[in-house]
């Protein structure tokens, strides 16, 4: 099977000492995979995804994207290939309405036109939210549609991979189960992956068809 994204030996630590957070963690990402790393408050979840995401270096280890080194991968390259849903969306907002919003990404990407059109009609579908949202304030959004909005942003690049904070935590659990099953399609339609961090076990099993649990700064199979 082709990796979309393997750690080697990873080791992370903040400056000025203290124990490693990230304490040789390896893991390989396979194409069609759905992952979940489950951990409790505090276990270095969100440092490991920032980690994947090039967001933060590591001390020592190897990361490779799609069998590439992730420090070589040019930042536009990334965008393309690698899509990250933060625990607060509405974080990742950088316009005014949701049809800039969503339209951000791949505009960026160099698509115009109809086409951009278009990806944002069906990126916004994809997350159950219509046609009539475009051009609808973000300020004014509920915390679940802002969350599908940001989950339509991220979708809007197509990306391979797809890192996930607690996704569907600002979902109802109908919503929430809705978009397990809506990524959990999309991973397989487009030979991708998905890893889902979260510090629930149920929403580990919704999302992901095998679990890791992050303990002492290491991975080990959860069950």
């Amino acid at each position: 099977m082709n990796a979309l994204m393997t750690l080697e030996e990873v080791v992370f630590a903040w400056p000025g000492g203290g124990d490693p957070l990230l304490d040789g963690v390896s893991l390989t990402l396979n194409q069609g995979q759905r992952l979940a790393i489950l951990g409790e408050e505090g276990s270095g979840k969100s440092t490991l995804m920032g980690v994947m995401a090039g967001l933060l270096a590591v001390e020592s280890g190897q990361i490779l994207l799609m069998g590439e080194p992730l420090i070589l991968v040019p930042q536009r390259e990334r965008v393309r290939r690698l899509g990250l849903l933060f625990g607060d969306p509405t974080r990742q907002f950088l316009t005014p309405r949701v049809g800039e919003e969503v339209a951000l990404g791949p505009a960026s990407l160099g698509l115009s036109g109809e086409n951009l059109h278009q990806r944002v009609a069906d990126s916004l579908t994809l997350a159950g939210l219509g046609g009539g949202d475009i051009k609808r304030s973000l300020a004014g959004l509920s915390a679940a549609e802002g969350a599908r909005v940001a989950w339509a942003a991220v979708m809007a690049n197509h990306p391979r991979l797809l890192l996930l904070d607690e996704p569907g935590g600002w979902l109802s659990e109908r919503g929430e189960g809705q978009m397990a099953a809506r990524l959990g399609d999309y991973v397989a339609a487009k030979a991708g992956g998905l890893i889902a961090f979260t510090s629930r076990p149920q929403r580990a099993k919704l999302f992901a068809e095998e679990i890791y649990r992050l303990e002492g700064g290491r991975l080990s199979p959860f069950s």
